[in-house]
């Protein structure tokens, strides 16, 4: 209910919703329940409107994946050479998945990647090739764009999950904070420099 409360203080227009990996994910979900009113979304008693636009890094937005199944899924395919989702955390926190969507057969319908992008607001995702969450983000990407809502991608290629957070140490950080950035001031009045 956060977003709900937010929206009591500041119009639709001047806000972005921002995540980074599993933030990523839950800011989707945010947006895919504002956009619905059926049983499933928070919102029901009234309409939500969409922010100006969202901003995911590296969302963690598909909980289907594990080490038997979707063998060249990205998150088996570079969960070796991703430094911060190495094999090990990998292998730590998938067995968590059935558990946290409510059993195995839920994680589907849990996983933000499946459930409906009508309606949404523009969507910027921000990711490496390399990355474990790849596969998931060009697919969200694609289904953005087919069902005509404004999507962009910005890929890095051989970076770690979640890149975008060292910009003191990787320039391709900071190139993907300028890039960020002037994205989100072609989303509004409310977004350019020097508006209040």
């Amino acid at each position: 209910r956060a977003y709900e409360w937010l929206l009591t203080r500041k119009a639709p227009e001047k806000i972005i919703v921002m995540g980074v990996s599993s933030g990523g994910g839950i800011g989707l979900r945010v947006l895919q329940m504002a956009a619905t009113m059926d049983q499933s979304s928070c919102f029901r008693r009234h309409p939500v409107p969409q922010p100006a636009a969202a901003v995911l890094l590296g969302p963690f937005i598909n909980y289907c994946p594990g080490p038997n199944c979707n063998l060249d899924h990205s998150i088996n395919r570079n969960a070796d050479i991703d430094l911060i989702v190495t094999q090990r955390v990998y292998e730590f926190l998938q067995p968590l998945m059935a558990t946290a969507c409510g059993g195995e057969d839920k994680k589907e319908a849990m996983s933000p990647l499946f459930n409906s992008i009508d309606g949404l607001c523009p969507i910027l995702v921000s990711y490496s090739a390399h990355e474990v969450t790849a596969d998931d983000c060009e697919q969200l990407v694609s289904n953005l764009r087919s069902k005509g809502t404004s999507a962009e991608a910005l890929v890095q290629p051989y970076l770690m999950h979640c890149f975008q957070l060292w910009p003191s140490f990787l320039p391709e950080a900071t190139q993907a904070e300028d890039d960020i950035c002037t994205w989100i001031r072609k989303q509004g009045d409310a977004w350019r420099r020097g508006a209040t």
